[in-house]
Formats: structure tokens, C-alpha cells, sequence
């Protein structure tokens, strides 16, 4: 096939979600406007900025607005200026300047650019060679973790006790941590850092110094687990869909909790509350179907979700990173999967199939058809797993729409 469906963000996209949510940072596309728009928009979509729960500060995303002047005689004078003056504006804790695609193919030289700020204004001035064409946004967050290990985790000066670190929760307001931050922080824990969640440049420079990292999404921190593993020796917990489902939760709370030699009687209880409570809603929800299209995380995790709920899922769609993730993953869920293969058109296939529920965290795959808006709960924790029982439920009595509207309001 010589056209493709495309279903993956880019290598620019990826690298601009970690770097977005860091306090005081800003953020300048050497590229044009729409590279620009487009990746802003979409860091504000996903990173959780839309549905903020209170007044925010968006993340600041610039450009130079390259033109073809700018690729023919290159851009770097415009790009000095640029940076001198958000710097003289803004006072970032931090400036960092992104090439894409047509910005690398022509060789700018952001690395020289960078020293030339760097050396003027006594700032962090990080360059970050992001084109879209060198992968897709999982490339670009590992390019991003390797980025804050290099350039910010220099040293590792004692381990702390009770010191967690959080990472590979892109949302700026962690939703899909409350439950797990709440369990910490009741157990004594009150040294927490979500990384690259909203974060300083001292949080992350005293990042080494945790007792534990755990890993919330196995494409956004893995890398960055396994680097300071490595050089700083901070062990981690946690895979792809860990926070996702009852048994996965109970499973990973106490591998936390097991770790941090803290008493679980809380967790005990909490897993065996929400068994009772998904009882009658896996009675209800019993011989419905579903198809499910999103990231690995949620692909994989909505699928425990959905199995402990006794929903059949007909289709699963997702992408895998072959590093960590394997097509058996999926397939312990549904037989019908399509895993880092371009959509040719879930719309038909769901229309075909005509599943009772849809869920789906990329519904620009099948829009207009119905499809899951993430609520602000996310799904997440054993409270998760419960409401998306509810939530299915009402999607079955009141549609779509209605359902989010209530479950959104909790």
C-alpha cells in the first residue's frame, strides 16, 4: 500500500510534551508556524490543559515562523533574536530550542545557536534535534528522558528515604496518579515528583536522590528508568498498564508498598471492595462487546479493565513498542488486533462489528463515529475501573454524550 492512515504523532510532538510541562520553561520551534500550531495544540489536548480542573498557565510553545527565505538562507539570526527575546520577556528557569523537520534537513545549527544564548544570558539552553521524520513521539520522549538525565541529573548525593519518584505521567495534573499519590501520602509519603508531570528543574536535578521510581507509562519513562537505574542506581517498579484494573493495581500497590516495607491493609481492603462493587455491573454488562483504539497504556489497560467487567472485546487497536511490548500483550485480550499496523478504516470495521461500546483515547481515527473522550478520572486505580463499569452502563441507557457528562462531573 503506497497510502497510509496515519495514526502516530511524531518524533517533535513527543520530545514537546515532556519539555512543556516543566515549571518555567519555554519551549521555541525552529520551524514554521504550523509545525508549530499543530504540536501546541495537540500538548494542550493531551497534556491535559483543556479540561484543567482550575486556573493554569498553558505552556509556552513558540516559533520563529519559517519561510522560504529561512530555508534557503537559514535562520539563525532570526533564531538569536527569537530567543533573546523570550528570554528578556519571559525569564524562563529554562529555554528550549526544537529543529523539525525542515530546520534539520537543511542543517541548522541549533547546537551553536544554544551556546551562543547560553553563554549571554546564563541560562539552561538545551537544543533538541526533534524531526518528525527520525520516528514518532515515543522516539522523542526517549530523546527527552535521556535529555533530563544528561543535562539536569548530575549527581546522585544520598538516597532518600520515602523519596518517589513518579514518572511518565504526561498529564500536567496527574489524574491518573491521584489514586496511587493518595496511598503514598497517607503511608507517610510526602516527598513525590512526577516527572515530566508538573515539575521544576530542582525536582528534577534532586531526581537521583529517590528511593524508587515508578514507571506510569512504559513509552514515557521506561528509557528514563532504565538510565537512572544505571547511573544512579534508583530502582524501579512498574510496566505498560500497571495502574489500570483491578488486579493490575492490587498487584503493583503491593509491589510498592512490599518495597517501601509499608503495611497494606489499606490496599487489602480497597481491592476488596471494588471486587463487590464491580459484581453487579459485570452482571449487567454481561454478553456486551466492545472495540477499544488507543495507545499501549490505555489499549492494554482498558482491556483489563474491560475483561474484569466481563465485556468481550471484539477489536483491539494499538500501537506496540517491540522493546516491551509484544503482540501476545494484546492477544490475551481479543483475538481481532492490529498492533504498528496503519489503519485502513476502523470506522467500516466498527460499523461492521457494531460493538455496544467504543473506546477510544485517538478518536481522529474514527471520527465522527461515537467514540470515548477521556473523562477527568481516567479510568485509573481501583476507584477507575469501577467507574468505567458505570460509565458503560450509562453509555447503554442515556448514550455517548450524557454518560460523559455524568461520570465527568464526579
Amino acid at each position: 500500500m503506497n497510502y497510509l492512515d496515519p495514526y502516530k504523532s511524531c518524533f517533535l510532538f513527543g520530545a514537546l510534551r515532556y519539555f512543556a510541562n516543566i515549571e518555567g520553561a519555554v519551549c521555541l520551534v525552529n520551524g514554521p508556524s504550523g509545525c508549530t500550531y499543530f504540536n501546541r495544540s495537540a500538548v494542550l489536548n493531551m497534556n491535559g490543559y483543556f479540561n484543567s480542573p482550575g486556573p493554569v498557565h498553558t505552556p509556552r510553545i513558540y516559533c520563529i515562523d519559517f519561510n522560504e527565505r529561512d530555508v534557503i538562507f537559514g535562520a539563525q539570526k532570526k533564531l538569536i533574536a527569537a530567543s533573546e527575546e523570550i528570554i528578556e520577556h519571559f525569564s524562563p528557569s529554562v529555554l528550549f530550542i526544537f529543529n523539525c523537520c525542515v530546520s534539520e534537513i537543511i542543517g541548522e545549527d541549533i547546537d551553536d545557536t544554544a551556546d551562543i544564548i547560553a553563554n549571554k544570558y546564563n541560562i539552561p539552553v538545551i537544543p533538541v534535534h526533534s524531526a518528525g521524520f527520525k520516528g514518532d513521539h515515543r522516539y522523542g520522549m526517549k530523546l527527552a528522558g535521556s535529555i533530563l538525565v544528561d543535562q539536569f541529573m548530575k549527581k546522585k548525593t544520598k538516597t532518600e528515604p520515602m523519596k518517589i519518584n513518579l514518572l511518565g505521567e504526561l498529564d500536567y495534573f496527574n489524574r491518573a496518579m491521584h489514586e496511587v499519590t493518595d496511598y503514598l501520602k497517607k503511608a507517610g509519603v510526602e516527598d513525590i515528583t512526577y516527572i515530566p508531570g508538573a515539575c521544576s528543574l530542582d525536582q528534577i536535578s534532586d531526581a537521583p536522590n529517590a528511593y524508587l521510581n515508578i514507571i506510569t507509562c512504559q513509552n514515557a519513562s521506561r528509557y528514563l528508568a532504565e538510565e537512572m537505574k544505571k547511573r544512579f542506581d534508583v530502582p524501579y517498579i512498574g510496566k505498560a498498564s500497571d495502574f489500570y484494573g483491578i488486579e493490575n493495581c492490587y498487584n503493583v500497590y503491593s509491589s510498592i508498598f512490599d518495597f517501601l516495607r509499608i503495611d497494606k491493609a489499606q490496599i487489602e481492603q480497597d481491592h476488596t471492595y471494588a471486587c463487590e462493587k464491580i459484581k453487579p455491573l459485570r452482571k449487567a454488562l454481561k454478553g456486551t462487546t466492545a472495540f477499544v483504539i488507543a495507545g499501549t497504556r490505555r489499549a492494554l489497560g482498558y482491556s483489563a479493565i474491560l475483561s474484569e467487567l466481563g465485556v468481550k472485546i471484539d477489536f483491539l487497536f494499538s500501537e506496540c513498542d517491540g522493546e516491551y511490548i509484544n503482540r501476545d500483550n494484546f492477544l490475551k485480550y481479543s483475538s481481532n488486533i492490529m498492533c504498528n499496523e496503519y489503519p485502513d478504516d476502523l470506522a467500516e470495521k466498527i460499523r461492521e462489528l457494531n460493538p455496544d461500546f467504543v473506546l477510544s483515547t485517538l478518536p481522529e481515527l474514527i471520527a465522527p463515529e461515537q467514540s470515548l473522550r477521556r473523562p477527568l478520572t481516567d479510568f485509573a486505580g481501583f476507584s477507575g475501573a469501577v467507574e468505567m463499569g458505570r460509565y458503560l452502563l450509562n453509555v447503554k441507557k442515556y448514550g455517548y454524550s450524557t454518560a460523559y457528562a455524568l461520570i465527568s462531573k464526579r
